[in-house]
């Protein structure tokens, strides 16, 4: 496959990675409480310790590897309620006000919800990826300042936890975030429209309830994300079909 410039530096410089092994789980662990912990106000990182909540535990996680080093700098994970626990439901249920009706309607399992972003404070500014940068330029005038404003690392995993959606079948997402990250996403191709409309547009800093339609998948994008997206799930089906 002939990479355009974005997919072509971001596969020279990175990689998605699925945690298909209870290693690469416990990796996930760490870096998240590692980045939590290093929050203003987190407590202190206890190497004894890792986030693995329930809905952590019962999550798929991708992370994001620098191929150089062989570090990973971040992840996100994808919660399928049907993960061995049908009747648990999902954390964000308790944040929707206006798609409960929506809820009911989908069948258990066939929904998931997107985690928020872990990424180490390490890689949140390294200029090893200059090229990555450089890259974006190309990328249509509408949407190069807003794709540029989402660093490699937040666009490849959230690029990753959709194809992982979609690889799942699954019929729609839900994320908790800022409505300030809902626009950079959106500007930068990602459909995800908001739900709960209680604190949307009031506080830039209060988390609302978004969600992805299966349709929307991978569409609205930049020919150079879209194919930096079609690369990334291509990766992740190889990845998790290779010891089938």
């Amino acid at each position: 496959m002939d990479l355009q410039p974005v997919a072509e530096h971001f596969n020279h410089l990175f990689k998605i990675q699925f945690a298909d092994s209870q290693t690469l789980r416990q990796t996930a662990f760490n870096i998240r409480h590692a980045a939590y912990n290093n929050e203003p106000g987190g407590e202190p990182l206890n190497p004894e310790k890792s986030v693995s909540d329930e809905a952590t535990h019962n999550a798929w996680h991708c992370l994001f590897e620098h191929r150089k080093t062989g570090q990973y700098g971040g992840c996100v994970g994808l919660t399928i309620e049907s993960n061995g626990h049908p009747n648990q439901g999902l954390a964000v249920e308790k944040s929707i006000h206006n798609d409960i009706d929506n809820i009911a309607t989908l069948k258990r399992g066939c929904f998931g919800q997107i985690s928020r972003l872990a990424v180490l404070s390490s890689f949140k500014r390294r200029q090893s990826d200059k090229n990555f940068y450089d890259a974006l330029d190309d990328i249509s005038a509408d949407k190069r300042q807003s794709s540029s404003n989402l660093p490699h690392i937040v666009m490849g995993l959230y690029l990753g936890s959709i194809a992982l959606a979609s690889l799942c079948q699954l019929k729609g997402v839900y994320m908790q975030m800022e409505p300030q990250l809902h626009q950079r996403l959106l500007q930068a191709g990602f459909g995800f429209k908001p739900i709960d409309d209680k604190h949307h547009g009031q506080n830039r800093r209060a988390e609302a309830v978004f969600y992805l339609p299966q349709e929307a998948f991978g569409q609205g994008l930049s020919d150079d994300l879209t194919q930096l997206y079609t690369y990334i799930y291509s990766d992740l089906h190889w990845q998790i079909n290779r010891q089938s």
